[in-house]
């Protein structure tokens, strides 16, 4: 196995007697030195430490002494990928530090650009269906704009630069979450460079950058509000829109994307049955008379509501969005002019349906653990097990949370 030390080459000196410090590749009995930027004294180097001795005067020292350690632990993360891929026996230690330079050459002209492409399209493979990698095609935007479209080098992104991007993204009237999510993604695609060897951890910016969020504000109306909002009558796109808010809320806060997926199929006794999207829970909500009734005025002939049926008919190539982001898109839009006619004062969205649910069911005094379980949350004590069971107490719950609208 190659091994690898820090020295200061004493055979010859260089001038004012100072000698030349090397990285020493040592392997099969075979001896190879690569030089470092720096020439010292003899009486300036430690050589049980390995370490430029404050008594030096010519660097600054403990900066030095890190990029030292770092120089030679990139050499022995590269080693280590070598090994995993090649029997290096077959080299003398010339050939190891060549190809390591060569190593070192191409990591320099990597683009982070080029890294976040190779995640998107690995992250597109692995689920084209999921909007996960749009997510990540989102970050790759707001980068291009950021560098006015100019490719960002790998290394080039540190501490500094996620800073000013930050400053950037603020200054453009970027909520707190929304820049945490994007700083995620970067983070994400870091951590895939370093599993692939593109760059080492040494190179990684978020080892001294704190990543900011904020607690996601509750995004749930009052009993009153509710029922304002539900006997508000307006234009025709808003009274669709509120009609998709009415059916998400009488299915306990069904997730949009699974409403607007769901099949004529998924119905059996009167009950819709699907997988929920984000957990792969399996549901099995009743389809109480409100819900009936607006779902028998957007009935389609495949899906349960045929908004997305006739926008597939409409578009039959793959878009860059989803289409049911659109749906939801122009829902909130019409939502948030709602809200403002009736002078409540929230950004009205979709997520409001199930958040408010579950906070008019815990007001009514429903149980936790009945809430948890209608809103398709995981709980593993055996409570949970027998209440998985029992249909009825969740129906109920709905029931009277419904009421409690009193409409």
């Amino acid at each position: 196995m190659a091994k690898s030390t820090i020295l200061l080459d004493t055979r010859r000196a260089i001038a004012n007697n100072k000698f030349p410090l090397k990285l020493r590749i040592s392997h099969n009995s075979t001896v190879a030195y690569i030089a470092l930027p720096y020439n010292l004294k003899q009486s300036d180097w430690d050589d049980v430490k390995c370490k430029i001795k404050k008594s030096c005067t010519d660097y600054h020292i403990d900066r030095e002494n890190i990029l030292l350690l770092e120089y030679k632990q990139n050499f022995e993360q590269f080693l280590f990928a070598l090994v995993a891929r090649e029997n290096i026996n077959v080299y003398k230690a010339v050939d190891i530090k060549q190809l390591f330079l060569q190593h070192m050459t191409k990591e320099k002209s990597i683009y982070f650009n080029d890294i976040l492409d190779e995640f998107i399209l690995l992250k597109k493979k692995e689920n084209p269906k999921s909007g996960t990698y749009r997510l990540y095609e989102n970050t790759k935007t707001i980068l291009e704009k950021f560098s006015k479209n100019r490719k960002i080098l790998l290394r080039e992104i540190d501490p500094s630069f996620l800073q000013k991007l930050v400053d950037y993204l603020r200054n453009n009237n970027n909520k707190t979450n929304y820049i945490s999510i994007n700083l995620r993604n970067i983070r994400a695609v870091f951590n895939y460079a370093i599993k692939n060897s593109y760059i080492t951890y040494n190179e990684y910016p978020f080892k001294n950058f704190k990543i900011v969020t904020e607690k996601t504000r509750h995004r749930a109306l009052s009993i009153d509000d509710m029922v304002k909002l539900f006997n508000y009558s307006g234009t025709r796109a808003e009274n669709k829109a509120l009609d998709l808010f009415k059916l998400s809320f009488y299915l306990i806060g069904m997730n949009f994307k699974d409403l607007l997926y769901a099949k004529q199929t998924d119905i059996y006794n009167n009950r819709i049955e699907f997988y929920r999207s984000k957990t792969k829970k399996g549901m099995s909500i009743k389809i109480v008379a409100e819900a009936k009734n607006i779902i028998k005025k957007y009935r389609g002939d495949k899906f349960l509501i045929d908004i997305l049926e006739k926008k597939l008919k409409k578009y039959n190539t793959e878009r860059k969005t989803e289409l049911h982001s659109d749906v939801i898109k122009t829902t909130n839009k019409h939502l948030k002019n709602i809200a403002k006619d009736l002078e409540i004062n929230v950004e009205l969205s979709t997520y409001y349906a199930r958040h408010s649910w579950a906070t008019i069911a815990r007001k009514i005094g429903i149980d936790y653990d009945i809430i948890r379980l209608a809103l398709g949350h995981s709980n593993n004590d055996v409570t949970a097990v027998y209440i998985d069971y029992d249909d009825d107490l969740i129906d109920d719950a709905n029931e009277k949370v419904i009421a409690a609208l009193k409409l």
